[in-house]
């Protein structure tokens, strides 16, 4: 990309459609976000962006590649939690990036891609470049999932919650997975996780199993 000067993303401040009511921001209207299916179907991007993360070619063969949009983000988390709900199934569950968009190295074999960000001021702040990024067209050749923003802290300030619905909404799914204390003193399994997370880590397996055309349920 050219070093064309770009606006800056602070996702507190920058509001994208109409205002949420408390009621929506409290509830984030139940357990998953809906956003535009693809990019075509996504608000155009009038600003130049900021970066865009290289793709990467990579072998087929996980249900789903697990992205971390910053360090720390939690894709290792939300990655061990789907391979311990795929693990009846044959072949990898998950397999993990880092602020890479990885592409089948083999033509017609699109990957699944779900890309993890925390919910602090960096993480949503790259999360919305990366979304702002796919809208634009430059995440090509995989299909994203949707994004999962991993609470950083026990109870989110209201511009934060505004932030995780608005960002939600960017991309074709979004959710939310709350704080867990546990998690600090053991490691994460679905066994520990909230009804929330259980039902969270089986949609993204149902999704990533389900053909994009068969619809979003």
């Amino acid at each position: 990309m050219t070093d064309t000067p770009t606006t800056r993303v602070n996702p507190f401040h920058r509001v994208r459609g109409a205002e949420q009511s408390d009621a929506d921001v409290d509830q984030l209207r139940g357990e998953e976000l809906v956003g535009p299916p693809t990019p075509e179907s996504a608000p155009s991007v009038p600003h130049p962006l900021e970066q865009v993360f290289p793709t990467i070619p990579e072998a087929p063969g996980a249900l789903v590649y697990v992205i971390a949009l910053h360090g720390g983000a939690g894709a290792s988390t939300i990655a061990g939690l789907i391979r311990e709900q795929a693990a009846d199934l044959p072949g990898e569950a998950a397999r993990e990036g880092h602020r890479t968009w990885p592409i089948s190295s083999y033509s017609g074999m699109p990957m699944n891609v779900l890309a993890v960000a925390r919910t602090h001021y960096h993480g949503l702040q790259t999360a919305e470049r990366f979304a702002l990024a796919w809208a634009a067209g430059e995440y090509r050749d995989s299909r994203l999932l949707g994004i999962v923003l991993v609470d950083d802290g026990p109870q989110l300030t209201k511009a934060q919650l505004k932030a995780v619905e608005r960002i939600g909404r960017m991309t074709p799914h979004g959710w939310r997975v709350p704080w867990a204390e546990g998690w600090r003193l053991a490691e994460p399994t679905l066994k520990t996780s909230s009804p929330r997370v259980r039902w969270t880590i089986g949609r993204i397996r149902k999704l990533a199993q389900t053909p994009p055309t068969e619809g979003k349920k």
